[in-house]
């Protein structure tokens, strides 16, 4: 069964892009949601916010 939102703005495995997402362990679990739901490849599909990871990186280097 595809989610009701999904299917009210005509989402499909088709016409289903990239998501960029930030690391939070949440994200993760919604793709696992949507892949159990429309049945997709949520590792292919998943990009990683490059913002997100930079920012991380600066603020290891002058906080540690």
């Amino acid at each position: 069964m595809i989610l009701p939102l999904l299917t009210r703005f005509g989402i499909t495995t088709l016409n289903l892009g990239y998501f960029v997402l930030d690391n939070a362990l949440n994200n993760d679990t919604t793709l696992i949601e949507l892949l159990k739901t429309i049945g997709f490849d949520s590792k292919a599909k998943r990009l990683r916010c490059i913002g997100h990871i930079l920012n991380l990186v600066v603020e290891r280097y002058l906080y540690r």
